[in-house]
């Protein structure tokens, strides 16, 4: 009964979906969920973008998540910022993006203890899509390559656009 449910609202929220364009100057917040590679742990997903031209942006966002006791990495987060390239702009916006990040992980045992911080490289890409005037649903995949290897998060949630006028 919950599965219907959800999919009668799913369904209600993707009807109402209207087509917006993006605006040069426009800010945008996201919140959501991220799946790190962490036992498959689900994490957060926080953000914040900046349109500095009708399809370049940059975008400065947080993922975090925590492993169970018996990951020897008890969490993890990437503190990144991004430059996103828009190759797709009607109802659907659809990005690439490569960047800078900090990536922390706190380890319980060895040779991961204590708390270790790495410089990565982000890229990836993502769409959105508009549900209403100012909020879109978005789904993106996050990787970054570091001294201790590559990653890779996916990350689903929602985006408000804060219009400027």
């Amino acid at each position: 009964m919950k599965t219907i449910k959800l999919s009668i609202a799913l369904f209600c929220l993707f009807a109402a979906q209207s087509v917006t364009a993006q605006e040069k100057g426009e800010i945008n917040l996201s919140a959501g969920f991220s799946g790190m590679h962490l036992d498959n742990a689900l994490g957060l997903a926080i953000g914040a973008e900046y349109l500095f031209a009708k399809k370049f942006s940059l975008a400065a966002g947080l993922l975090y998540s925590e492993a169970s006791n018996t990951n020897p990495v008890r969490f993890e987060s990437l503190l990144s910022l991004d430059l996103r390239y828009y190759f797709l702009n009607k109802g659907i916006s659809a990005y690439a993006y490569s960047g800078y990040g900090t990536h922390q992980a706190q380890g319980l045992s060895s040779p991961f203890d204590g708390i270790r911080n790495f410089h990565s490289v982000n890229f990836g890409a993502g769409v959105a899509y508009g549900v209403g005037e100012n909020l879109d649903v978005y789904l993106q995949s996050k990787g970054w390559y570091n001294e201790e290897g590559a990653f890779q998060a996916f990350n689903l949630g929602v985006v408000f656009r804060l219009n400027k006028k």
